[in-house]
């Protein structure tokens, strides 16, 4: 197992940490399914707005003010709006946000509005263009992740932060999420799994319907290990490692995962994972690993062989016939190196069909 590492965030301001504690997880999960260039969220009537990328994580920026993206979007229907270029549409081209991005900026918005009808924000993000995405699958995460966004926000008005327990229905994302909740005592509070983390997982074979058991075979750790790890601070932390697991008469699976807690006023963490099977790429690196062994080990003997030769050669001492001779052997081990080439080629190639079922 690698060493997790844990990266703690910045403190936000007070009156607006109770909104990142609930938002920001859901943010990653959106940037982690749709690979953009980063998204956004701003509840305008709390003067919240956050934005997110991988290189900078989450930072709040002036270019984009609440009062602004209300005066723009408080009217629009609750669909997402695809922007193809960012720089030149009349809907967002005076928003600084945007107008910063390359001009192949794809953006895609979308509305929030609440059960009473109210617009009460915007979620979205940017998407590069030079890299092909699926268009029906964006729009239907953004969706689906706005209605959870919506739901936590609507809860969030009526419930005290002690009450909440922050629990996402993740049952039509297209990915392998979890999320539960654990007191610093390592008492697990509540834990829900996405069906198609279910589906894919191993550990699932035998699943008899309790998600508590289920927690520990899918971090690969004892609960209270895992809390001892968040308790080394007390900010909001993501986590990150790879474990092998080991199904029954099959070659061993390695999963990657990747967990953002977030502790709460009331001492308890409220955590959001996605696990990812890198198998395919762990056989791939273990496949380059052996070529490069064949080529600075198998390979190196005749090379070094014709090296030799090639140095006896003098025109100065050899005569012709001698030439020819040292010239023959060359051809000898060209032709040793040649077959061998030839040979490891097909060995690849049918450990690539065997392995990656080409």
């Amino acid at each position: 197992m690698s060493i997790p590492k844990i990266n703690n965030n910045q403190i936000f301001e007070p009156r607006l940490q109770i909104l990142h504690e609930q938002m920001d997880p859901v943010l990653k999960m959106l940037y982690n399914l749709a690979k953009p260039d980063q998204v956004f969220l701003s509840f305008w009537n709390d003067g919240y707005s956050q934005v997110y990328n991988q290189e900078t994580g989450f930072y709040q920026t002036e270019d984009f003010d609440c009062q602004q993206l209300e005066k723009k979007f408080k009217s629009l229907f609750s669909e997402v709006i695809f922007v193809p270029n960012a720089r030149l549409h009349t809907l967002i081209q005076d928003i600084k946000l945007f107008s910063n991005s390359g001009s192949s900026s794809n953006v895609f918005l979308l509305p929030l509005i609440n059960a009473k009808d109210n617009r009460i924000g915007v979620l979205g993000l940017n998407m590069a263009d030079e890299g092909a995405f699926d268009f029906e699958q964006i729009v239907h995460q953004i969706e689906s992740v706005g209605q959870h966004i919506v739901s936590i926000y609507d809860n969030l008005l009526g419930k005290s932060s002690a009450s909440y327990t922050h629990k996402v229905n993740f049952d039509q994302m297209p990915a392998s999420f979890l999320n539960f909740s654990i007191t610093k005592n390592a008492e697990l509070l509540d834990c829900h799994f996405s069906k198609h983390l279910i589906r894919k997982h191993p550990a699932f074979l035998n699943f008899s319907g309790n998600s508590m058991e289920m927690l520990e075979p899918l971090l690969q750790m004892e609960l209270t290990a895992f809390t001892k790890m968040l308790l080394k601070s007390n900010t909001d932390q993501s986590i990150e490692y790879v474990y092998p697991y080991l199904v029954e008469n099959q070659d061993k699976k390695y999963f990657l995962i990747k967990i953002h807690a977030s502790l709460t006023h009331d001492g308890i963490y409220q955590c959001l994972a996605i696990i990812d099977d890198i198998s395919i790429h762990r056989k791939y690196n273990t496949t380059l690993d052996q070529i490069l062994f064949d080529i600075s080990h198998v390979m190196r003997r005749p090379v070094v062989s014709m090296k030799g030769l090639t140095n006896l050669i003098d025109l100065n001492e050899f005569d012709r016939n001698e030439i020819y001779e040292i010239a023959s052997k060359i051809k000898i081990v060209s032709d040793e190196m040649e077959d061998y080439i030839r040979a490891m080629f097909k060995i690849y190639e049918a450990k690539q069909e065997a392995e990656y079922h080409v």
